[in-house]
């Protein structure tokens, strides 16, 4: 299964996955394709195997080349600080007995009437006027690691991962992180923190690994180009205590907005959408997205206006029947694999060729799509 993006902007929605599922517990295998081939990380450099918090940080942020074992979970939520302040929930208080999540008042964000309060509107019918109450949280997970180039991060074992702080990338270039888990960034906030955040990076691979119990993005870029991105055989778990919407269903996802960006999302579980509400992905202006595979099932949109928004002003393909599936043949040189939508509403995917022809072999080392 494969989504394959030039993107601006794109925007993934998380479906509840009724799985119990865990990261592997043995080495991946396999070697960078997609947009990420040729990546190398930390090449044959001899593995280290940090002990400490601090060591893993030393490890990650140098500018020596490095291949880093992880071992066990790194708990930051130990060596942060716990802070107080008021936070703010544009939506509607839980009646079922769910949690539901507030948001931090990240740069005015509660105040910004276009992403505080609208935001939620523009999907839901309801527009409640937002809610304020005193919330505390652990500031680890507010600033995350800055991971340097040249470093390839393995994950050895089923405890393999890094709890409380997430990884920050920018400007960075050919790294490998593959078979760990990113968990518990003070997930009852928005603004909590992201588990990955890039920047105008170069060459990396994000292969294997399981996302959870997050604040905000699971991945996320800024407003710089990210070129030659593979997310590939990752768990990006939904279930979550707290939610906007009280169903225990994570509303931030993936969100890609650098101009010009180069990604490959490639044998992803959340492939599989089911118990979603709202839109599944959307592709906004500057934006290309083909996706394959694609299982939709029990998937509700509320909003009938949202039904024909998965293109935002970008160009999206989406095949759902033999004859879509075969017009990419003639450009790939194969056909693409069906979409199916099953007891789901009747929500509106793009059907424009043009996204087909954006994914044909671009480099002599062509992509694997």
């Amino acid at each position: 299964m494969f989504l394959s993006l030039l993107s601006t902007t794109l925007y993934l929605q998380l479906a509840f996955l009724p799985l119990k599922l865990t990261i592997c517990e043995t080495l991946s295998i396999g070697k960078p394709f997609g947009m990420a081939f040729g990546v190398t990380g930390g090449g044959d450099a001899k593995p280290d195997n940090p002990q400490t918090e601090e060591e893993l940080i030393s490890f990650l942020t140098d500018k020596t080349p490095r291949v880093i074992h992880i071992k066990k979970t790194f708990d930051f939520t130990r060596l942060g600080k716990k802070k107080t302040e008021k936070a703010c929930a544009p939506w509607k208080e839980c009646s079922n007995g769910n949690k539901v999540q507030y948001a931090l008042n990240f740069k005015n964000w509660c105040n910004n009437k276009i992403y505080g309060v609208s935001l939620h509107c523009q999907l839901y019918t309801f527009c409640p006027e937002k809610k304020w109450k005193q919330v505390e949280y652990n500031d680890a997970a507010i600033q995350g690691i800055k991971l340097k180039s040249h470093k390839t991060i393995l994950g050895i074992g089923k405890l393999a991962g890094i709890r409380g702080k997430g990884l920050i990338i920018t400007g960075e270039k050919n790294i490998i992180i593959r078979n760990i888990a990113i968990t518990f960034l003070n997930p009852h906030l928005v603004w909590g923190g992201d588990a990955i955040a890039l920047g105008g990076v170069s060459k990396v691979w994000i292969d294997h690994c399981t996302i959870k119990d997050i604040g905000r993005m699971m991945i996320s870029s800024s407003n710089k180009p990210n070129k030659g991105l593979t997310l590939s055989n990752n768990l990006f778990d939904g279930r979550t205590t707290y939610s906007t919407n009280c169903k225990n269903q994570h509303y931030w996802g993936v969100y890609l907005s650098g101009p010009e960006d180069e990604v490959t999302m490639a044998n992803n579980y959340n492939n599989f959408h089911t118990g979603g509400d709202g839109q599944a992905f959307i592709v906004s202006k500057g934006g290309t997205m083909l996706a394959e595979g694609n299982v939709f099932l029990n998937h509700e949109v509320k909003n009938q206006k949202a039904k024909a928004t998965e293109e935002n002003g970008g160009v999206l393909f989406a095949p759902f029947s033999d004859l879509e599936a075969a017009r990419c043949k003639a450009i790939l040189g194969r056909s693409c694999e069906k979409n199916s939508l099953r007891k789901s509403s009747d929500m509106q995917f793009g059907k424009k060729p043009v996204a087909i022809g954006a994914f044909k072999v671009k480099h002599r080392n062509k992509w694997v799509l």
